[in-house]
């Protein structure tokens, strides 16, 4: 009988063992899970579906000439689709270029994005470590101001404002009678970056729904803040500003790019809201990245956003 208590005891023991296991490969792959495709519960005003649509990493579209096709693909795709999907803004997460001075893919960037001006497309273009001569976030971004800065958005409807030089800004528009925001902090941004992008968010405007895009901040390991490629841990950014922002709620990312090219978590800010915060990055994936972009579809009568990664040169969503 106590032989039995006994083995009954060891399997009990193992069976928790295993469950534990189970519970933590459970998390590990839920974490690396691909975001393909998600849904996000997000509360809106009005009825009308509209769509933003997030350009990853596109320094190997105008590094090498032959990619620049694909680059112009997605412009093209996002014109044609502007009327369809009712397209409001475009977010570029950054690292536009490979070599911060070369004039030759900054002209080729431009060619692209002024596609967009052309048919009166919102966008913005955060800057990225390739935007700058070295990792410091206060080293020269000649390149990113001379195209891509001041002077290319001051006189659109939905430029805001800016801070230390052109590498942080902000946007506004209002969308279905609700206003947003959306601010762009440079790469590895400082504290008195931060400070500015706490008081814009929290002082200047607080009743906007505030989308925020930084170039590093996210990795594909387990969707974690830690081990940011030439930038270190980017937990001192969650801290001093995404928390103590209560209508800051989606932070979007690149840089990342060692396995999946995405990665999601959700953190919640002091007030308890849920911020969805999303790196993608496709640079290691052939043709200078096949062409992969994300599409933030809101739905408002259902308060959902509806997330899709889809490539308007392969012609295919996944």
């Amino acid at each position: 009988m106590k032989r039995h208590k006994h083995l009954r005891f060891l399997l009990i023991i193992l069976v928790f063992l295993l469950a534990f296991i189970w519970i933590n490969e459970l998390y590990a792959l839920y974490a690396k899970t691909i975001i393909y495709s998600r849904t996000l519960n997000y509360p809106s005003k009005g009825t009308q579906e509209f769509s933003v649509i997030v350009l990853p990493d596109t320094q190997n579209y105008v590094k090498n000439p032959e990619n620049e096709h694909v680059f112009e693909r997605q412009a093209k795709w996002i014109i044609q689709n502007k009327e369809p999907l009712n397209i409001k803004f475009v977010i570029h997460v950054g690292d536009i270029v490979s070599t911060w001075d070369s004039e030759t893919q900054w002209q080729a960037a431009d060619r692209v994005l002024s596609l967009l001006d052309a048919h009166q497309i919102p966008y913005s273009v955060a800057a990225g470590n390739h935007e700058h001569q070295t990792t410091d976030t206060h080293s020269e971004t000649t390149g990113f101001d001379r195209y891509f800065g001041v002077e290319r958005f001051k006189e659109k409807p939905w430029w805001g404002g800016n801070y230390n030089r052109s590498t942080n800004s902000y946007f506004l528009l209002t969308i279905n009678e609700e206003g947003y925001i959306f601010l762009n902090l440079d790469w590895c941004p400082s504290a008195d970056e931060i400070q500015w992008a706490r008081d814009v968010l929290i002082n200047q405007y607080p009743d906007r729904k505030a989308i925020l895009t930084t170039h590093g901040y996210l990795n594909d390991l387990a969707a974690s803040r830690q081990g940011i490629s030439r930038c270190g841990s980017t937990e001192y950014i969650f801290d001093n500003l995404i928390r103590h922002v209560p209508n800051l709620q989606i932070v979007l990312s690149g840089h990342e790019h060692s396995e999946d090219g995405e990665a999601f978590r959700i953190d919640k800010t002091i007030s308890g809201d849920p911020v969805y915060q999303i790196m993608i990055d496709y640079q290691s994936e052939p043709n200078g990245g096949n062409g992969w972009l994300k599409i933030l579809r809101f739905v408002p009568r259902k308060d959902k956003i509806y997330l899709k990664t889809y490539s308007p040169f392969l012609n295919k969503a996944r």
